[in-house]
């Protein structure tokens, strides 16, 4: 059997974009608060573009790929335009996965520090 090269290409695409979709239903399911703004479309779009600009920057672990995606949901499909972000991913030696992970924690503590995220408890939600 000889699979030619058009049939891969078009098997990779089908299969990169059912990875996105999986990405999206995560997404929705783990931080609603975030994709909420966002229609089915419009958000499967961010990802797959976020996805192809992570892998400029040879992030390739599933987890990788997602913090990358969460940072340009939460600041915007640019945010590795920032020089001082560039610079920081593109630094040779470290590992690219490793690095996207650190800035989202970093700035997930910074959303923490100033109260994003935080629900306030509300008389049904509090156990008597």
């Amino acid at each position: 059997m000889y699979i030619r090269p058009e049939q891969i290409t078009v098997l990779s695409e089908a299969l990169r974009r059912r990875y996105y979709e999986q990405v999206c239903q995560f997404l929705r399911t783990r931080f609603p608060d975030i994709t909420s703004r966002f229609d089915e479309r419009t958000l499967l779009e961010r990802v797959s573009v976020s996805g192809q600009t992570a892998r400029t920057y040879g992030i390739r672990t599933a987890r990788g790929m997602l913090a990358f995606v969460a940072l340009s949901l939460i600041v915007g499909t640019k945010f590795d335009s920032d020089p001082q972000i560039r610079s920081f991913l593109q630094l040779p030696g470290d590992d690219p996965d490793s690095k996207i992970k650190w800035l989202l924690s970093k700035f997930g503590q910074k959303l923490r520090d100033v109260g994003y995220g935080r629900r306030e408890r509300t008389p049904s939600s509090s156990k008597a």
